[in-house]
């Protein structure tokens, strides 16, 4: 297979979060405790959701498990079933300043105005193979936000599923739009995982998703702090709809390149220097739905035209100058935590079929992995790290 293939291979796979070879294996390693039924909720006027696509996405959750166990070496603990490799996990604030949005869609978070919440952010490689990928390899780049100190309990708590009252997470990545239509599709780009051949065949025969693959791993990357990341599907805000994303703070002018000679972690030593030198910052922006036909829920391959509607800066994501990111402790602390889209305030929860089967996959994976790696899953309330970290 040519080396372009096998990568976009790679990528694909980690996106969805599955593994080539997806078989299920004799002996599935199961969470101790069965992970709770989310009850999908009420769909929205554009909204689609029906039994054949509730009958799918368990299908997908099945193989996504057989993909991730796998993989998983013997003796090895369980990676993440997407992003695996951290390049670190930093501490921020996200100051709200959503003035820029009309009284009527200041809501959840964005409700906050001057209010300044701790956060986590962890950055990433999409690559299946985890540890084993160089940063210099094409890949898709992600980023996820851990907002802590909330005083309203987001859905999953609200729902019973988890203690996670103060908690909100924004999942994002290096691309605008997604790569997966619908949950058929999704069905079937699941099922090609068998063969890496399949999953080859089916990028070939979807020129939408082939085309965002080959946009997100084409991008030139020299330092996680200088890319801007969206969440490439569409969200509730309050009455309407939005995507959302950051920009760095840092000027396209004044953003790294790839060095000359890069090492295999380059980019967690990129991290690393960087915000021991100074502080760094991410605005954080929203694009609101104007126009349902131009700007679909239930098609999340659909890049939103900013000709129709711009992204407007709703708040910013502050990183102090730190030390420690690279420390044994901290990256275990990293490798621990859990994010889901599905972590946030009712009033901007995911919107479209494919992020309801990321309701379902998202917590019974994440269980799945923590039980396997025997560690609790629990949401951290501050910038200082869990005792747990220093001992693992």
């Amino acid at each position: 297979m040519p080396a372009s293939n096998r990568r976009t291979l790679g990528f694909a796979v980690a996106v969805v979060g599955l593994a080539a070879c997806a078989s299920v294996p004799k002996t599935a390693i199961l969470p101790k405790e069965k992970p709770p039924i989310v009850a999908q909720p009420a769909p929205e006027p554009q909204e689609r959701w029906t039994p054949e696509d509730e009958q799918l996405a368990a299908e997908v959750i099945q193989r996504m498990q057989a993909g991730l166990e796998a993989r998983t070496a013997s003796g090895q603990p369980m990676p993440r079933d997407a992003h695996p490799k951290a390049h670190g996990c930093v501490k921020a604030f996200f100051e709200v300043d959503a003035q820029a949005l009309p009284a009527e869609l200041r809501k959840g978070v964005f409700a906050h105005q001057g209010e300044s919440f701790p956060a986590w952010m962890r950055f990433s490689n999409g690559a299946p193979d985890g540890g084993s990928a160089r940063d210099d390899d094409g890949d898709v780049r992600g980023l996820a936000v851990k907002l802590m100190g909330l005083a309203e309990p987001n859905l999953l708590a609200a729902a019973g599923v988890e203690r996670s009252a103060g908690s909100q997470d924004f999942v994002l990545m290096n691309s605008k739009s997604f790569f997966i239509r619908d949950v058929p599709e999704y069905a079937d780009l699941v099922r090609s995982a068998d063969s890496k051949l399949g999953v080859v065949w089916f990028l070939l025969t979807h020129s939408r998703a082939r085309q965002v693959v080959q946009s997100a791993r084409n991008m030139e990357v020299g330092n996680p702090l200088h890319v801007d990341y969206y969440s490439a599907t569409p969200y509730k805000l309050g009455p309407g709809a939005m995507k959302f994303g950051v920009r760095s703070c840092t000027p396209a002018e004044k953003r790294a390149r790839l060095p000359e000679h890069p090492s295999p972690d380059f980019l967690r030593e990129q991290l690393v220097a960087a915000l021991a030198r100074d502080e760094a910052c991410f605005e954080f922006l929203v694009q609101v739905q104007t126009d349902p036909k131009l700007m679909p829920i239930e098609d999340p391959t659909a890049e939103w035209p900013e000709s129709a509607s711009p992204y407007v800066k709703v708040g910013k994501l502050r990183i102090p100058k730190q030390t420690g990111i690279d420390s044994k402790e901290q990256q275990a602390f990293c490798e621990n935590l859990s994010f889901n889209p599905w972590r946030t305030l009712p009033e901007t929860r995911p919107l479209g079929a494919v992020n309801r089967v990321r309701l379902q996959a998202y917590g019974h994976i994440s269980a799945v992995r923590h039980g396997a790696n025997g560690q609790a899953l629990a949401e951290p309330t501050r910038h200082e790290l869990p005792a747990s970290a220093a001992a693992q």
